[in-house]
């Protein structure tokens, strides 16, 4: 709240690392670029233009980022589903709030325009500010694609303990390392399938 232009920095390089991420976790490179034979039938996007909304063969989930929650993260409702933004934040991150907050003054950090390196306490500062950007954005990722595998008829997992829909380990899986498991992944394929590979027809999903 202390600087607008900041604020509006750091929330769009979340936004943005939370795209890449999740494609990530159902098989698409970190553009959204679906991998024919690899990639499910599932894609992120923070718009979608009238065209593609009013196209018949497609779902549309959309997926509502802030609010707070006394005991969940996230939670899928059927055709849409909410990520918590501030029970993540509280519940994780608080603990590492940036001393002082974020102000005008944090603009090089987010905009480029900072040379690492410069000076020892500036470059700790901006590594703190990228540390908590990316792990905050990993845990809003992790919870959409748990969200995202319910809205796609996945249940919770207790046998992996780095597995996506595992919700009793979810809060300390870190999101380089988790993961849709083999069931769950073969449930979502069988369901969507996968991204076709050129001219080569892909059986249709069930």
């Amino acid at each position: 709240g202390k600087d607008p232009i900041a604020d509006h920095l750091v929330r769009e390089e979340i936004l943005a690392r939370v795209l890449a991420i999740v494609s990530t976790k159902f098989g698409r490179l970190e553009d959204g670029t679906g991998v024919p034979g690899k990639s499910l039938r599932i894609s992120f996007a923070a718009h979608v233009d009238k065209k593609e909304r009013e196209k018949k063969k497609q779902r549309l989930w959309p997926a509502r980022f802030g609010g707070d929650h006394s005991g969940a993260g996230g939670e899928a409702f059927g055709t849409f589903c909410r990520v918590y933004t501030a029970f993540i934040r509280r519940t994780i991150f608080q603990e590492h709030a940036l001393e002082p907050a974020l102000q005008p003054a944090d603009r090089t950090y987010l905009d480029g325009s900072y040379a690492f390196g410069t000076d020892p306490a500036r470059d700790k500062r901006s590594e703190l500010i990228r540390a908590l950007i990316n792990g905050y954005a990993g845990s809003m990722a992790l919870t959409l694609a748990h969200e995202v595998g319910h809205l796609a008829g996945l249940d919770h997992v207790t046998d992996d303990p780095v597995e996506i829909m595992n919700v009793d380990e979810g809060a300390g899986i870190d999101y380089r390392d988790a993961h849709f498991g083999p069931n769950t992944w073969a449930i979502m394929e069988r369901r969507y399938g996968l991204v076709e590979e050129p001219g080569r027809k892909v059986p249709k999903p069930l």
